[in-house]
């Protein structure tokens, strides 16, 4: 800001400062040749367009998440059901009569386990 207006400089530091060198030197920054903006700033309805295009490319991504995330939730849900009625049938000391079968239940158990561990570590990560 010098003598009451307000002067703007789009671009870095160095662009300011060269701008101001002309401007000392009595020349017009504006049209004089070889200086270019380092970083042009985008007119406004271009910034408009790109900021809503941004807006809607993160409300997809964040749409695509939670769809995701509810997915990962419905099947460690329904995995943790499995596992509880899994853990029904070995509460019964009947279930432990039959070797094999309890080690297939055990087998069962042991995977379901995994399984839910794998996909609340994926729900984490998501979040």
């Amino acid at each position: 800001m010098e003598e009451g207006k307000i002067n703007s400089f789009y671009g870095d530091y160095e662009y300011y400062l060269e701008k101001k060198k002309l401007l000392a030197d009595g020349e017009n920054p504006l049209i004089s040749p070889g200086i270019i903006p380092h970083s042009p700033v985008p007119a406004p309805k271009e910034d408009r367009q790109l900021r809503r295009q941004e807006g809607k490319h993160r409300q997809r991504e964040e749409r695509q998440k939670q769809k995701l995330l509810a997915e990962i939730e419905a099947e460690i849900g329904k995995l943790e059901r499995a596992m509880a009625e899994q853990e029904k049938k070995m509460a019964d000391p009947a279930f432990f009569a039959d070797h094999e079968a309890a080690r297939q239940g055990g087998e069962k158990h042991a995977l379901l386990s995994s399984r839910i561990a794998g996909l609340y570590a994926e729900w984490e990560k998501q979040q």
